[in-house]
């Protein structure tokens, strides 16, 4: 699509034709504030707890939900049902952001990344997290990776929600501790005690 208004094959549907840092305006977050204020984050996030906990046990109640697991990485996929609009996804990840960054957690990367696709355009808003080593107490010489590493990625083609990636990647490593359990992460992403 970009190629066809600037007439020019520089851009690739690999590469993104832009990146810029991830800023949210004044307005979005009065917006969001209102939507934490009146109850939707819970209910959404309620939900995705809700398919999540199906899917663990073998019912698949929805297609809300996938899960992935492998050595060294743990995550969900979200793939948002037509009535969730863009902004209530940008919602939702900036939710798990700010969650994540309570559990002294800092935001390493918060960026934005458009691709041109050729009949589509494709969006990735994205949150790259990290356990605070700055003046972290050592457990038995090793730094506490806590969760492990956390990526945040809203992904939307034209404008409408495709897809929200949670995955969490670790260190099987001498130099760091045992990773925390991934569902505790998901417990504490979603406020479940």
């Amino acid at each position: 699509m970009i190629n066809k208004l600037f007439k020019n094959n520089l851009v690739s549907a690999s590469k993104p034709f832009m990146r810029e840092p991830l800023q949210r305006s004044a307005r979005f977050k009065t917006a969001y504030a209102q939507w934490q204020d009146n109850g939707q984050a819970q209910e959404i996030v309620g939900k995705i707890a809700e398919s999540y906990f199906y899917h663990k046990g073998g019912v698949q109640a929805s297609d809300l939900l996938s899960i992935f697991n492998s050595q060294g990485a743990n995550g969900i996929a979200i793939h948002p049902p037509k009535s969730w609009k863009l902004q209530q996804c940008q919602f939702i990840i900036d939710y798990f952001c700010h969650t994540i960054l309570q559990k002294d957690y800092h935001k390493q990367v918060a960026e934005l990344q458009i691709f041109d696709l050729g009949q589509h355009v494709k969006t990735v808003e994205k949150y790259y997290l990290k356990p605070s080593i700055l003046g972290q107490a050592q457990a038995a010489g090793k730094l506490n990776q806590q969760f492990g590493n956390i990526t945040l990625e809203l992904v939307s083609l034209n404008d409408q929600p495709a897809l929200i990636k949670v995955l969490v990647t670790y260190y099987a490593d001498h130099l760091f501790t045992q990773v925390l359990d991934f569902e505790d992460f998901l417990r504490y992403l979603w406020q479940i005690t």
